[in-house]
Parts: C-alpha cells; structure tokens; sequence
C-alpha cells in the first residue's frame, strides 16, 4: 500500500502533516470575522486519486447557512486570475447555498478571499476580514492526490447563543 505525506501551513507558524494511503482525508478551520461574533467554518476534502485522474484540478467551493440562528444574506469571494473574483452567496430562506466549480490554475494565491454580510436593515457589507487562499488549498507535487471540495458553513453571525 503506497502512502503519501503532504505538508500543508495554516500560518507561518503552524503546520500540519497529514498522512494518508487509500482513504480520503480533511482539514477543517474554525474562521472568527470579528464582526458581530461571526463564526465560518471551513474544511476542505483532499482524497488518494488511486486509480482516479490525479490531475483532476477541478475544485467546488460550496458555501452554506450552517444554523437556523443564521439569517440574511452572505457572500464569499474567491479570487482568480485577471483581478476578478468569483461569487458565492446564500439567502435566507431563499437561497440556502451555492456553489462554484473552479480549475486550480484559474486561482489567484497572490489575493485573499473576501467576506460579507448583510448588516443593519439588509446593507450588503464588506468585512474587513478576509481568508487566506493559500491556507485553505495547498498545491502538491504529489502526482497521486486530488483536491475535490473547499466548504464554507457559516455557523453564527451574531454575539450570544
């Protein structure tokens, strides 16, 4: 049974290893806004291509309410290439996800993705907090892994319960 390491950094100063043979694998991160208590969590699903196309580089980023608490609309932006940014949002009780399918070669890792929120009477807001890219997708040289979903679950979006 072949086994791969990847080597992947949250920060400059954390990383983790994961270690895999033929089972798929995950990395979640709890992401905190620090705009009216927001909490997004995000994880990312990296799986063994053993026998699948390891050059799949088709990646969907899916963005959901994760709590009835939620409320109003949210958007995330993904960066690509060309100074662009390519949308996800959802609205309550409308629109409770989206996704969007992009090619790893299409992403910008030089721009960060960027966060908003709909805020006192429904204003569509940019926060100024915005995720890494680089943190929540590594690229590997290891020609035998897959990258298949980034998801993003919004949890809270307002201080107390």
């Amino acid at each position: 049974m072949k086994k791969s390491t990847l080597l992947f950094c949250l920060s400059l100063t954390i990383c983790n290893t994961i270690y895999s043979q033929d089972w798929d694998q995950s990395k979640t991160v709890e992401l905190f806004t620090g705009d009216d208590c927001d909490k997004i969590i995000s994880y990312t699903n990296y799986s063994y291509a053993n026998g699948n196309d390891p050059k799949n580089t088709k990646i969907k980023f899916t963005f959901t309410n994760g709590s009835s608490a939620v409320r109003w609309w949210k958007k995330i932006e993904i960066p690509v290439k060309g100074g662009k940014y390519r949308a996800i949002e959802f609205e309550i009780p409308n629109k409770p996800n989206d996704y969007i399918t992009v090619d790893l070669k299409e992403l910008d890792f030089t721009r960060r993705i960027r966060v908003y929120k709909a805020k006192l009477f429904g204003i569509k807001t940019k926060l100024n907090y915005t995720i890494s890219l680089q943190s929540l997708i590594f690229t590997s040289t290891h020609n035998d892994w897959a990258i298949y979903n980034v998801n993003f679950r919004w949890e809270k979006d307002k201080c107390g319960n």
